[in-house]
């Protein structure tokens, strides 16, 4: 029931770009936020900024939600 909730029942207003796609699939991987920027080479800033989009263009508010939605919704593998 509760993966219900947290699937969406209709499509993304606006497609994640290439970059919140790869930072997404590091989050389902389970990686933390100092670790998916020494991993792409960014600032640990950049990648919060990337994940606050990713968190508002999904409507969820946390790693977890983000991950298991990205994944129900065939954006990126689990």
């Amino acid at each position: 029931m509760r993966l219900c909730q947290i699937l969406p029942d209709r499509p993304l207003e606006k497609p994640l770009s290439a970059r919140e796609l790869e930072i997404l699939d590091w989050v389902a991987r389970g990686k933390s936020n100092s670790v998916i920027a020494d991993i792409l080479s960014l600032s640990g800033a950049t990648v919060d900024t990337y994940l606050r989009r990713i968190y508002d263009n999904l409507d969820v508010s946390d790693r977890t939600s983000a991950a298991v939605r990205g994944v129900g919704m065939g954006l990126i593998a689990a």
